[in-house]
């Protein structure tokens, strides 16, 4: 399924009879931003993906999508925690960072809430995230989405850039 919205186009990232829907290289061109942006570190602050191999791997094992316009201009994906919950994952590359950023964010979200297991039953019920605490940008950027913090949970997520442990800072997402 593919979603093209006042010119973002969120497009799934799957695999279809043992091929990939998507080059290898935008993944690639993907990764490579990230790294440009210096953005990896707020991304994986677990240093659980710290290589090109690692994040390809990574993004084919999760319900990846890839949000374009001219080009890739964000990641995004989903962990399931329950049936019908997921646990939402965004980065958005330098070029779209603004008033873009915004839009990206809330056409995903709104992606996410019109996809339908059948005609009227949602997918999802709720989408939420967790988010350390050290990190800002992404803690405005939830609030920008009109997220809604609802907490933290004390020391619950390792920073390994800083070999610390920070707050988990909990939020969701209304169906808009």
């Amino acid at each position: 399924m593919q979603s093209k919205v006042n010119d973002i186009e969120v497009i799934p990232y799957l695999c279809v009879d043992g091929n990939w829907n998507m080059n290898d290289s935008i993944i690639e061109w993907c990764w490579f931003q990230m790294v440009r942006d210096n953005t990896v570190r707020r991304v994986f602050n677990e240093k659980e993906v710290v290589c090109l191999q690692g994040f390809i791997d990574f993004i084919r094992s999760r319900n990846s999508f890839v949000v374009f316009t001219d080009k890739p201009v964000g990641m995004a994906w989903l962990d399931p925690f329950n049936m019908g919950s997921v646990w939402a994952n965004f980065c958005v590359f330098s070029h779209a960072w603004g008033r873009l950023a915004v839009e990206i964010g809330k056409k995903t979200l709104a992606y996410w809430y019109g996809l339908e297991i059948k005609p009227g039953e949602p997918l999802f019920r709720s989408i939420a995230g967790i988010t350390p605490s050290n990190n800002v940008p992404a803690l405005r950027y939830i609030r920008l989405l009109d997220g809604k913090i609802i907490g933290r949970i004390p020391d619950a997520i390792y920073d390994a850039y800083e070999d610390r442990a920070v707050d988990a800072v909990i939020s969701y997402f209304e169906r808009g």
